[in-house]
């Protein structure tokens, strides 16, 4: 939630920058995290 909120609302220079490279990561962590879920249940299955 506080990462959306700098997202929103960027308060220094700095904060725009790291604020897209928060969601970035977030992004590439949500689309592991939907891999690793799909091979548990291909494996599971």
């Amino acid at each position: 939630a506080r990462l959306e909120a700098a997202a929103r609302e960027p308060r220094k220079a700095g904060d725009e920058q790291l604020a897209a490279a928060a969601a970035e990561i977030a992004g590439r962590v949500d689309a592991a995290l939907k891999k690793l879920d799909q091979l548990l249940e291909t494996e599971a299955g």
